[in-house]
């Protein structure tokens, strides 16, 4: 798209416009750079399975974190918690935690249907979720998952 003395590149959610003069000619001042990041269709949340006996760790795969989700979603807002689309990405079944990513705006409520969620049992062990990390910057929140490490020994 071209205006004026202006170049725009649209390169999905980043603008890059050429140098430009600015508005009063005694300043000898140019824009070298200029980019405008969109907030993104997508929010990404890193959760924990946790069981009140920490000896029985529950077994976890891609359904049962997804059903998990959902659970506590339906539970939480009814059907429209139900019909809130979330994609498990990873699953580390040796540490019990998982990803899912989902739309932006249902972040606030998905936080707060999995926080409130009591948790599901079998076998007389109760098993829930514990948020470790959410937002909307998936690369954001691979950085801060790692940094408990680093005060517990």
């Amino acid at each position: 798209m071209e205006s004026g003395d202006t170049t725009m590149v649209d390169v999905s959610t980043t603008f890059v416009s050429t140098a430009k003069p600015s508005q009063n000619s005694a300043s000898k001042s140019y824009e070298i750079f200029s980019c405008t990041v969109k907030k993104p269709a997508y929010a990404y949340a890193h959760l924990r399975m946790q069981s009140d006996d920490p000896g029985k760790q529950p077994s976890l795969d891609a359904l049962q974190a997804r059903s998990y989700c959902a659970i506590a979603m339906q539970q939480f807002l009814g059907a429209t918690g139900a019909a809130v689309t979330i994609d498990v990405l990873k699953v580390d079944e040796a540490k019990g935690e998982f990803w899912v990513r989902l739309s932006g705006p249902d972040l606030g409520r998905f936080s707060a249907a999995v926080t409130s969620w009591p948790g599901a049992v079998q076998s007389g062990v109760t098993t829930g979720m514990r948020i470790l990390a959410a937002g909307d910057w998936l690369g954001s929140l691979l950085g801060r998952s790692e940094q408990q490490s680093l005060w517990i020994s």
